[in-house]
Formats: C-alpha cells, sequence, structure tokens
C-alpha cells in the first residue's frame, strides 16, 4: 500500500508539472477577470473589481454592476482558489502591477493545474477499484488527462476547468459510499459536492442529479445525510451570494441576467447544438477535437452488470447534460473545443472500458487515443481562446518565434522542468520496483 502510495504521489507531482510547463502567460492575459479578483480580494478586500494599478483590471471584464459595484459574472469560487497563492507570495513584494505574466501563471497552477492533476490520480485508482488491469487504467486516464480539451484548459484560471475536477471528485467519493459508512465520511462527501457550484453554475443539473441518486444509492437515512453536508457546503456560495445579492439562492449570472445561459427549448437552438457538438464539420465538435470521448459516449451503454451504478447514473448525465447545453442559448464563444462538455468527461472516460475486447475495438481505441492528445497536446501548447484554425495558430507560433513560444512566454518552464526531470526519475524508479516486488511475489 505504502509502494501505491508513493507512485500515485509522485505520478500526482509529474502531471502537475506537465500541467505548469503548458501554461502560456500571454494567453492568460485574454483570462484576467481571475487576476483581476484575486488581486481585489488579497489587495482591498473585497470581490469588487476596481481601483486596481492594472489598467487593464478596471475595465469591465466578464463583468457587471450591481448596486452600485462592479462584480464578476462568474461563480466565486476560481477567484478564491486564486487569491490563496497570491497572499501566499504577495508579503515578499510580488504583485500583478510588477509581475503580472509570472503571478498569472503561478496562481494557474497552483488552482486549475493542482486540482486537475489531483483529479486524474484519483480517476487512476478509481478505476483500479472497478477491477480493471493497471494497464486499461493507466490508458483511461491518459484519455481523460491528456486526450480530452480538459488538457489545454489546465493552463487557465477557468471556472469550468475546477468545477469539472470538484465533480468528477465529488462524485467518486458518492459512488464509493454505502449505508455502512461512519456519518462523517458521507456529511464530507455531500460537503464535497456542494463545491461544484462553488465553482461554476453549468453542471448545477449533474448536482441536482446526484442529490437524487445519493437516496437510491445510500438509502433515506444516509441519503438524507448527504443532503445535510450538501448544505453545509452550500455556505461559502450562499454567503457569497447573500452579501452581494441580497439572496443566497441568487447565483452570478442570475443577478447579471445573463439569459442566454439559461435553458430556453427551441427547436433551432436543438439543431445547431447538434450540428456543433457532433457535426465532423464543426470546429468544436467531439468528432473533430477528441473522438476518443465519441466512443467513451457510446461504451457507457456497453459497462459490465457490476458496474450498473456507474452506468446508470452516467448515461443520466449524459441525458440531461446534453439536454441543457442543447437547449441552451450560449455554446462558450470561442473555445478549443467544447468546453461545456467538460463536467462530462470523467464518466465518458469510464466508457471506455469496453473497448478492449478484441483486435478491432482496441485499433479503433488506440487510433482515436493517439489522434486526441496530439491534437489536444497543440491546444495545450498554444491557446485555447480560438474561434478559427485550432490547430494552425500554436503551429504558426512556434514555426516563426520558438523562443519567444516556449520560454518568453512560459515563466514556470524553467523551475517546473528540473522538477519533471526529478520526478519522472523518482517515479521511474519506484514503478521498477515495484515490479521486481511483484514479480518475486508471482514467482518467488
Amino acid at each position: 500500500m505504502a509502494s501505491q502510495n508513493t507512485l500515485r504521489i509522485w505520478a500526482f507531482l509529474l502531471v502537475w508539472m506537465v500541467y505548469g510547463a503548458m501554461i502560456n502567460a500571454s494567453e492568460l492575459r485574454t483570462y484576467s477577470l481571475a487576476q483581476a479578483v484575486a488581486e481585489s480580494i488579497v489587495d482591498r478586500g473585497t470581490f469588487a473589481i476596481g481601483n486596481s494599478k492594472v489598467p487593464e483590471f478596471n475595465s469591465s471584464l466578464d463583468s457587471f454592476t450591481f448596486n452600485g459595484r462592479l462584480l464578476p459574472a462568474k461563480q466565486p469560487g476560481v477567484f478564491f482558489a486564486a487569491a490563496i497563492p497570491y497572499s501566499v507570495i504577495r508579503p515578499f513584494g510580488i504583485s500583478f502591477e510588477k509581475s503580472r505574466d509570472f503571478l498569472s501563471a503561478w496562481t494557474t497552477w497552483w488552482t486549475s493545474g493542482l486540482l486537475t492533476a489531483l483529479l486524474i490520480v484519483r480517476f487512476f485508482a478509481f478505476v483500479r477499484t472497478l477491477g480493471t488491469g493497471r494497464g486499461q487504467a493507466i490508458l483511461v486516464t491518459l484519455a481523460l488527462g491528456f486526450g480530452t480539451n480538459l488538457f489545454p484548459y489546465t493552463g487557465t484560471p477557468h471556472h469550468d476547468v475546477l468545477a469539472t475536477c470538484m465533480l468528477g471528485l465529488s462524485t467518486m467519493s458518492l459512488l464509493e459510499l454505502h449505508p455502512g459508512r461512519r456519518v462523517r465520511s458521507i456529511v464530507l462527501a455531500g460537503a464535497l459536492l456542494a463545491g461544484v457550484l462553488f465553482f461554476s453554475m453549468l453542471p448545477a443539473l449533474l448536482v441536482a442529479t446526484c442529490l437524487i441518486f445519493s437516496i437510491f444509492h445510500l438509502g433515506w437515512r444516509s441519503g438524507a445525510l448527504y443532503c445535510v453536508g450538501f448544505l453545509i457546503g452550500y455556505l461559502p456560495t450562499a454567503i457569497y451570494n447573500f452579501h452581494y445579492f441580497g439572496n443566497p439562492l441568487i447565483q452570478a449570472n442570475m443577478a447579471g441576467n445573463y439569459s442566454n445561459t439559461f435553458f430556453a427549448p427551441s427547436w433551432t437552438l436543438l439543431l445547431t447544438r447538434w450540428n456543433e457538438y457532433l457535426s465532423p464539420m464543426s470546429n468544436m465538435s467531439m468528432v473533430h477535437t477528441m473522438p476518443v470521448v465519441l466512443l467513451g459516449l457510446i461504451g457507457i451503454l456497453f459497462l459490465p452488470a457490476h458496474l450498473h451504478k456507474i452506468r446508470n447514473l452516467g448515461f443520466a448525465f449524459v441525458l440531461i447534460h446534453l439536454a441543457y447545453l442543447f437547449n441552451m442559448g450560449t455554446e462558450g464563444h470561442c473555445q478549443f473545443g467544447a468546453r461545456y462538455l467538460m463536467p462530462l468527461l470523467p464518466f465518458l472516460c469510464i466508457g471506455l472500458l469496453p473497448w478492449s475486447g478484441n483486435a478491432l475495438q482496441r485499433v479503433l481505441l488506440g487510433g482515436a487515443l493517439t489522434y486526441s492528445v496530439v491534437f489536444n497536446l497543440i491546444g495545450a501548447i498554444g491557446q485555447t481562446m480560438i474561434c478559427t484554425n485550432l490547430v494552425q495558430t500554436p503551429i504558426k507560433s512556434i514555426v516563426e518565434s520558438p523562443k519567444e513560444f516556449w520560454l518568453d512566454q512560459r515563466p514556470l518552464v524553467p523551475l517546473l522542468t528540473v522538477l519533471a526531470i526529478i520526478a519522472s526519475a523518482v517515479l521511474g524508479t519506484e514503478l521498477v520496483r515495484a515490479y521486481r516486488k511483484e514479480k518475486k511475489i508471482r514467482h518467488p
């Protein structure tokens, strides 16, 4: 067990460093909302935007005016999370005014990068508990961490990335619960689920689905405890909403009347979104950007009988979330791949498990995974705020100015390269040691 935990720790550190090395400081200037609010929290003690010494931080950004204050049009979690690493380094005289690019990368690495790396390692451990072999578990984990657009978005301080990680972590915790577990474990798992809404309202219907599922999965008593934990975990969001909007249930998109994020059934929207998410001709389609996920979408239906709860919950997730996305006024605007599909990605990657039965299935999975990893690697080393030419834009930047692209725009690369080499060496040593130990047990 100690050896397994050591391997997971070093794997987590390695993945975290790879994510950090991909962070592009020039792109983070297009995601300045998180930095502006984090600075405001630490330097001025408020989530309201304004009075910053960085001129760009005083503009409207993605915000709205409410009761005389300019407030971010997003959930508070991403700003609160970014404020933590900023508050640690701020006493040393490092500020956004003096070191904006470094601090933007620093706060992103300690938020999106950290939580996604944690999700990836936790996902691997969870898949192993389903009775899968180590190689198969590595394959589906590789798909989630590097073969989806979660990979390029780990280099951005994006609320949907953090909410996806929280949803994935909380859902795995829920599925591992049983009525006999201690009260504290059940309550903490419910509180973890509430953390999803602290970061984004995009998966709100999936959170509600988990609450309903908990009653059937755990029974009335334990399910009620889970819901109590959820209410406790919702308190930070409720306090924020009450303080700034006067009502604990009014979220930022509601207070700012962002009606294009509301559910609005329409045949026109349905057909448009179907084309955007599933047509090979669409710039953001799963077929175009991460076909391995399309295999997972099919595979969910063929999960083995002993995984029926995962199959049922995953199928419900897909139906409910796609029904919402296909009837929502916005598709996310400029992006790398379908960003709004992120909350489904952990379940869709579990759906890859049935694709290892025969040679043809393995070939299809291998081809789709290879393409998806390469495509999303291009997005990770490039940028996510793209409206057209997803592949051509970053490749052109690499060819025209490689030094600027790899070093000048990536302030964490020198440090993380050294640390990644150390982590790789230690991880490799531990893997060899674990293999020899396992071989000795099998063949004494």
